[in-house]
């Protein structure tokens, strides 16, 4: 549950944003896919008390590992471990696009990686973070309700300028399909090349040449993050 506390949510404006927040949860709620996590339901509750307006979200528990943790306990990963996760998502996203939600914040951190029920075989990609995350902080940034939420990806803030999507560029606060496309050209990025990719790479382009990948993954590559196309790797 997450309290309003500031006299702005409880203006006209103020209460648009929130019924906002909500609608786009519940459109969440619709989609089931085996790589998105579950979001079940969502209530927003003005009261008549004069308490702060609440916005209460019932989701699926989120797995322990994500693909953070593990680029930080290995330098990289293999290929087929790779193209496989990259798959995943891509579907995940998919699945979004097509409800006409955008994702927002994209990294490895929303990225998170579930045992399999047959434990042989690699771990299954459920995306998490989706949309009313970025959205809320985005809300806090601009008319802040105390609950101490940081700023909304960090992580692109402080990108060097060639690795951010030319939407970005435009404006920060623009959330478009080719900038989650092009995020998920980093986080392929970083699976391949190591975490720290945009620290060792002038730009994507000489990144994903350095990159040992087939030619087909490295077309794939340069589509999501020089052209922020839709692939399908």
């Amino acid at each position: 549950t997450i309290s309003f506390n500031s006299d702005y949510y409880t203006t006209t404006q103020g209460k648009k944003k929130l019924h906002a927040a909500e609608a786009e949860i519940q459109k969440l709620i619709n989609i089931q896919h085996p790589n998105l996590l579950s979001t079940f339901a969502v209530k927003l509750n003005f009261p008549y008390s004069g308490a702060p307006p609440r916005l209460t979200i019932l989701s699926e528990q989120r797995p322990v590992l994500t693909l953070q943790d593990v680029l930080e306990d290995c330098e990289r990963l293999r290929e087929d471990r790779a193209s496989e996760y990259l798959g995943q998502i891509l579907s995940a996203l998919n699945a979004v696009h097509s409800a006409d939600i955008i994702h927002r914040s994209l990294d490895i951190s929303c990225i998170y990686l579930a045992t399999r029920e047959n434990r042989t075989h690699t771990k299954m990609v459920r995306m998490g973070k989706v949309g009313y995350h970025a959205r809320l902080k985005d809300y806090h940034k601009s008319n802040p309700f105390g609950n101490g939420i940081s700023n909304v990806n960090e992580e692109e803030y402080i990108r060097p300028t060639p690795w951010l999507s030319k939407d970005v560029l435009e404006s920060v606060l623009s959330y478009t399909r080719g900038r989650d496309i092009h995020n998920i050209g980093v986080i392929f990025m970083q699976m391949v090349n190591g975490r720290d990719v945009m620290r060792q790479f002038s730009d994507p382009n000489e990144a994903v040449q350095a990159a040992a990948l087939s030619p087909t993954l490295r077309t794939c590559a340069l589509n999501m993050l020089v052209h922020a196309k839709k692939v399908s790797c």
